[in-house]
């Protein structure tokens, strides 16, 4: 999104932030939800079943 330049919006920097602060938040929940899953028994269905939803949502 940096390589594009700033928005040639009025309140587009704000908002070009809020995008990244969002991409980053879900980049870390979606890192959290891999390591459940790769630490979670592929054939314990009852363990796949008790994976807890990341922490943002």
């Amino acid at each position: 999104m940096e390589a594009a330049g700033p928005p040639p919006v009025e309140g587009g920097e704000e908002l070009a932030q809020e995008v990244r602060s969002q991409i980053e938040d879900l980049t870390e929940d979606l890192d959290e939800a891999r390591a459940q899953l790769e630490r979670t028994d592929p054939n314990d269905i009852g363990a796949i079943g008790q994976l807890s939803p990341p922490s943002g949502t």
